[in-house]
């Protein structure tokens, strides 16, 4: 306990270490000259040596950095799409095809047939690979076991945010012979969103529905037809 010394004011015994205040805060007014000997300097010291203040300045920002960067991660991770994963449910789709034809996932289940949802963008050199070299060779080969849909979406990446209409599904597949499987167009955002397609790995993106219509297979970018056929053989 720190030693009392009395105001030289108003007489009041305070504590050594916070006469300096009381003086300062209960009489503003007085010019009063703190008189202290070597035993009251040696509890000043004292008492300062002891004083640590809960948090530092310094531990205050970390504090302040801590709580600001978990923010951002919940954020992040409640407001961002993260996209399907294997095992999960496929969301349902009400689209249209290129002839204004509606179109329903829903309504393939129960088929007997596996799905091969690709989400993709008429401008994407990337997508244009996939479906000559990966794509046509799989509708060839196994159109009876395996239903093909691409869904054309805008993508936030080369100036492409504008939704794809009909008229570019049209001519895609106008330039890409063989791809005569179902094209879809989303003209809005909610095809991509359900999936979470090309936020994090870019188009092309591949989700296969299995036969008990949960996802057995997700692939993003280019593959090889070889090995995209193994992967999604065993499914079919």
């Amino acid at each position: 306990m720190a030693k009392m010394k009395a105001c030289p004011v108003c007489g009041q015994n305070v504590g050594i270490d916070k006469l300096q205040a009381h003086v300062k805060k209960v009489h503003p007014r007085d010019e009063v000259a703190l008189k202290f000997d070597d035993e009251d300097r040696r509890q000043l010291k004292k008492s300062r040596e002891s004083y640590k203040p809960s948090v530092r300045p310094r531990g205050k920002w970390m504090i302040l950095v801590v709580l600001i960067l978990v923010i951002i991660i919940v954020l992040a991770v409640v407001l961002v799409p993260r996209g399907l994963k294997v095992g999960d449910i496929p969301p349902s789709l009400d689209l249209k095809d290129e002839f204004n034809n509606p179109w329903n996932l829903d309504d393939h289940k129960d088929q007997g047939r596996c799905i091969l949802l690709e989400f993709f963008h008429p401008e994407c050199p990337y997508c244009g690979q996939l479906t000559n070299e990966t794509l046509v060779p799989l509708y060839n080969n196994h159109a009876f076991e395996l239903e093909m849909v691409s869904i054309a979406v805008a993508w936030e990446h080369q100036g492409w945010e504008n939704p794809p209409d009909y008229g570019d599904v049209a001519a895609f597949r106008t330039n890409h012979p063989g791809a005569d499987w179902t094209f879809l167009a989303d003209q809005g955002t909610s095809a991509k969103d359900l999936y979470g397609a090309g936020y994090w790995d870019g188009l092309p993106m591949c989700y296969l529905i299995g036969k008990d219509w949960k996802i057995a297979y997700i692939h993003s970018g280019t593959i090889d037809y070889s090995e995209m056929q193994a992967a999604i053989a065993p499914f079919l």
